[in-house]
């Protein structure tokens, strides 16, 4: 986190004004909770719709089915596709080919994000003890972690799919807890 600030006074006035920065990274993204088991983009333009779904040779057989010259089988699923001895190469191109389909889990921590600000404080002084304060913020807030929650307005909840699990750096965006100005004014009396 960077910081930095200068303060003046004139008579009965203070003027504060400060930048802050900071930048986050290893935060959960949320979209990891949806499917571990994607087919990467790479995989995708190299293979193309139709070659995912050529038949190639299942390494996973013999973990299934007895397979000639191998050890018995440990796994007993009749309705599994690894029963079988050839299966779609799109099984095969998963980050984890032993599950078939897709699954969820926690939140992956890959996620970063970035906070910039510069804040202005002022107070003036004004007769018979009367004060006057105010804060005045102006940020920017870019990230790629977050699926649309924001506690102002509710939960959003989870709109659209990322354009490629394998790229985050390709989401990041403003933040949909971004709040880009604040003003905050207060009028007090001190007590003698």
């Amino acid at each position: 986190m960077e910081s930095w600030n200068s303060a003046r006074t004139a008579g009965q006035v203070a003027l504060d004004v400060n930048y802050s920065a900071s930048h986050w990274i290893h935060l959960p993204w949320n979209y990891s909770t949806e499917n571990r088991n994607y087919i990467s983009a790479a995989n995708r333009l190299a293979y193309g719709s139709t070659g995912l779904y050529n038949n190639v040779p299942n390494p996973f057989q013999y973990l299934f089915t007895q397979v000639p010259g191998k050890p018995a089988p440990i796994i007993n699923d009749p309705n599994s596709t690894y029963n079988f001895a050839i299966v779609p190469q799109i099984h095969l191109l998963r980050p984890f080919p032993e599950f078939p389909g897709s699954f969820s889990g926690f939140p992956e921590f890959v996620a970063n994000s970035d906070y910039q600000s510069v804040q202005v404080q002022f107070e003036k002084r004004l007769a018979y003890g009367l004060s006057a304060e105010g804060n005045y913020t102006f940020s920017k807030f870019m990230d790629y972690s977050d699926a649309g929650g924001n506690a102002w307005i509710g939960n959003l909840g989870f709109i659209g799919a990322p354009q490629n699990v394998t790229n985050l750096r390709a989401e990041k965006s403003v933040s949909a807890n971004y709040v880009p100005q604040r003003l905050a004014f207060a009028q007090f009396m001190k007590r003698r």
